[in-house]
């Protein structure tokens, strides 16, 4: 069965552990083989790559409504910032959510292919902290490697695990949960944009000068 594979440099198709570079005119034809990242490939690895290919970085502009995807792709050569500084490395993962629906007999069942950083272990259950990475400039994340996890946890309403299952992930899966979650407040600037309102919000609160709203008081009204 054939496979894509990134390597540092390029992304091959491999069968039978034969490897072959990907022509340009083929790569979409490709997008529903199932993916594989070489230990050590980075996120401005991928980047370099699939800017290697024109048809590709049309199609993701589209299909994941990254627009400004050529804007990353240069903000991430930018020198390396310090705005990261406790992630490890970046995932591309899987999750299944069960919900019961009311008035209904049968389930309804949401597959995500999700996109995050994971940091240092957690104090409590030994686990890296995740974090999301929507908000972060390329360039502070770029050098890290990317990883796909193949644990794939199940959840359902009113419970938290109820099991974990194993799952690969096809070469379209991949690169539109990398660039959905990068593109998620629009190009760069956008994104710079609402980090910065975030930051003023919270430093409105923490100063005394935001007027809040106690949650006893609204609670009826959001449930």
């Amino acid at each position: 069965m054939s496979i894509v594979l990134f390597m540092k440099d390029r992304l091959v198709e491999s069968e039978s552990h034969v490897q072959t570079d990907i022509e340009p005119v083929r790569i979409l034809s490709k997008l529903r083989l199932d993916c594989r990242i070489e230990p050590g490939v980075t996120l401005g690895d991928i980047f370099k790559i699939v800017a290697g290919y024109p048809l590709l970085v049309a199609f993701i502009a589209e299909y994941s409504w990254c627009w400004a995807i050529k804007e990353f792709h240069l903000q991430a050569e930018l020198p390396k910032t310090d705005e990261a500084p406790d992630l490890q490395y970046l995932r591309v993962c899987r999750f299944i959510a069960i919900d019961n629906i009311e008035n209904d007999d049968g389930r309804e069942v949401t597959l995500t292919v999700d996109f995050d950083a994971a940091g240092e272990l957690g104090e409590h259950n030994g686990l890296p902290n995740l974090y999301s990475i929507a908000l972060t400039p390329m360039n502070a994340i770029a050098h890290l490697p990317v990883v796909l996890d193949s644990d794939c946890s199940v959840y359902e309403e009113g419970k938290y695990e109820v099991e974990e299952l194993k799952t690969s992930f096809t070469l379209l899966e991949v690169l539109n949960a990398i660039y959905s979650e990068i593109s998620f407040h629009g190009g760069p600037r956008e994104t710079a944009v609402v980090g910065q309102e975030l930051l003023d919000m919270i430093e409105e609160a923490e100063s005394g000068r935001a007027t809040l709203i106690p949650l006893d008081d609204i609670k009826d009204s959001i449930q």
